[in-house]
């Protein structure tokens, strides 16, 4: 099993255990649909797990949008997560040129997700779809290096 794999496991069990302590039905279908293309990616194919994971990351683009008692505080900051990492997805996925330049503007989800850490008591619901993501946005930036 490649070390990908691995991280991208451990991200999803600290995902799924935050899933408990979500009351959001918005927050529990982004972790599941991550989970699913996690497993997806490592059991069965590789492109149905990639595309899958895309689906996670629009529907987390849209979480902004569709919770309303989220105040626009959390909202900022989680749309400022969340469009580097859908840029890369969409560079990577589209061959577009620049997607080595893009996958620089994961430390700008590294700095958002350490400030939510920070503040977790403000993103309690959101941590465990951004743990999933925080693992992307690793291996999209270690990327750069080898």
């Amino acid at each position: 099993m490649e070390i990908k794999s691995l991280i991208l496991i451990t991200g999803v069990v600290v995902a799924v255990s935050y899933l408990f302590k979500a009351r959001n039905p918005l927050t529990i279908l982004i972790v599941l649909v991550q989970s699913i293309a996690i497993l997806l990616s490592v059991l069965v194919d590789k492109t149905i797990g990639y595309l899958t994971f895309g689906l996670a990351i629009l529907l987390t683009t849209f979480y902004p949008f569709l919770k309303y008692k989220t105040s626009y505080e959390i909202k900022k900051w989680i749309w400022i997560f969340i469009v580097p990492i859908l840029f890369s997805f969409l560079f990577s996925i589209l061959n577009l040129p620049g997607a080595g330049a893009i996958r620089f503007s994961m430390i700008i989800s590294i700095i958002v997700f350490i400030y939510a850490l920070i503040n977790h008591k403000k993103f309690k619901y959101e941590l465990g779809f951004m743990f999933v993501f925080l693992a992307e946005a690793n291996m999209n930036l270690a990327r750069l290096f080898y």
